[in-house]
């Protein structure tokens, strides 16, 4: 497939952002044991994002991964 280079600055940008998204998301895995209250719901949002950015960028792995942390943070 023939993609525009604009989308390959974006799928290069997304994947530069992942080192720090999977950094904010352990951090937030060890605030759950902390303040449950307040980490989850912020567990539960980075992950969905995770997940839809996953799958619009050709990643359905991260998609994947990231639907089951949404899921067990729901409880």
């Amino acid at each position: 497939m023939n993609l525009p280079a604009e989308y390959h600055d974006l799928v290069e940008g997304y994947l530069q952002s992942l080192d720090e998204t999977g950094l904010v998301l352990g951090e937030l895995v060890e605030e759950v044991g902390i303040d449950p209250d307040s980490a989850l719901p912020e567990l539960r949002a980075l992950a969905h994002k995770l997940a839809g950015n996953g799958a619009s960028f050709g990643f359905p792995e991260i998609s994947e991964t990231a639907k089951e942390v949404t899921r067990a943070a729901r409880g």
